[in-house]
């Protein structure tokens, strides 16, 4: 092992044995990979040693020269759904459970290159704001004294005023 692969986290060790298992498992070698993104097989093999370090777009480009669509190495990568873990995972996942004919779900749905900047700037500020502040305090389910006191005098009124 050499000392940048024992400085990688364990996610990014991860994400290279898949991309190195998928290679293998279609036939190719890193020679194949690199010929077809127009790299040297040094690079590669800097790539995968963990001298170079992994950013998403290589991730993106070996995807692509291999057929598959990013979404599906990290399907591969992370087969299964978890439930969210952190508390801001959580109030995400909370806020993302919507009806898609919702004005959030719309709000939410595809757009162009404009619009989208647009949305991760407010989806952006949205989470800061919601991450940065302390969610509001639980309605107590309980009425206050005096309301119970007023709701007991106006079922007292009522009843009172059948009767006589």
């Amino acid at each position: 092992m050499t000392a940048e692969s024992k400085n990688m986290s364990p996610e990014v060790k991860h994400m290279l044995s898949v991309l190195r298992s998928v290679i293998r498992g279609l036939g190719y070698n890193y020679q194949d990979v690199a010929n077809k993104l127009g790299l040297s097989n040094g690079y590669m093999s800097r790539l995968f040693s963990g001298k170079i370090e992994l950013k998403f777009q290589h991730i993106v480009d070996i995807s692509r020269v291999l057929g598959f669509e990013v979404e599906e190495i990290f399907h591969l990568a992370y087969p299964r759904q978890k439930e969210p873990t952190s508390a801001a995972a959580q109030r995400y996942h909370m806020l993302t459970q919507i009806d898609a004919g919702t004005p959030v779900a719309r709000f939410l749905a595809p757009r162009s290159t404009n619009e989208n900047d647009e949305l991760e700037r407010r989806v952006a500020s949205a989470l800061r704001n919601l991450l940065t502040s302390p969610p509001p305090p639980p309605q107590p389910a309980v009425p206050s004294p005096e309301e119970m006191e007023r709701a007991m005098e106006r079922m007292l009124r009522k009843l009172l005023g059948q009767q006589g």
